[in-house]
């Protein structure tokens, strides 16, 4: 998958936007992260549930895991894009998004 193809999917949503983030590009709802990109190293951070989080870090390991420290602990979780299946991080970010959108939003998705 490529950079651009990670940011259209993220902005898709509704009231998605796109915002700098330090040295990374951040993609939000309602002014709640629910994702995060890095171009350097083709790393894309998630907002998940901690159930979706486990279950996505089956998947491939050594792809997709937790963020190290706290934030992991929080749901936070690196996808290597380029590397992932992009029907995988398409519904991941989903995911992501459904974790932090209002119930108002929820529903339009």
């Amino acid at each position: 998958m490529t950079i651009e193809e990670v940011r259209k999917m993220a902005l898709e949503f509704p009231s998605a936007t796109e915002a700098p983030h330090f040295e990374k590009q951040s993609y939000k709802v309602c002014n709640k992260i629910f994702m995060t990109v890095q171009v350097e190293g083709k790393v894309l951070t998630l907002k998940l549930d901690i159930s979706d989080q486990y279950v996505y870090c089956k998947v491939e390991p050594s792809i997709i895991h937790p963020v190290p420290g706290k934030w992991g602990l929080k749901g936070w979780t690196t996808f290597y894009f380029d590397r992932v299946d992009k029907t995988i991080i398409k519904e991941a970010i989903k995911h992501a998004y459904l974790q932090v959108a209002p119930s108002s939003l929820k529903k339009l998705v």
